[in-house]
């Protein structure tokens, strides 16, 4: 499936945000947006020091399925 992770060969997730609302979320999306690489790398390592894939932590997974098999990500495991 064409997209965001397809073209830039994204294949984990290392950081994320709740929010109570889709307003709220659309909110901060753009504001951090409009924020410099540097200080979306802090953001991150601040919850985030090892980049650890946190998907199995958002789907409840504790174990098993590695990242690349989510969804439609048609990535070639080596």
């Amino acid at each position: 499936m064409d997209g965001f992770t397809k073209r830039y060969g994204v294949t984990i997730l290392v950081w994320y945000e709740i929010h109570g609302t889709m307003d709220t979320a659309i909110l901060r999306e753009k504001q951090i947006k409009k924020w410099y690489c540097a200080w979306k790398i802090q953001l991150i390592q601040k919850t985030n020091p090892l980049w650890c894939d946190l998907w199995p932590e958002v789907t409840g997974q504790t174990t098993g399925m590695d990242s690349r098999f989510r969804g439609n990500d048609e990535q070639e495991i080596s």
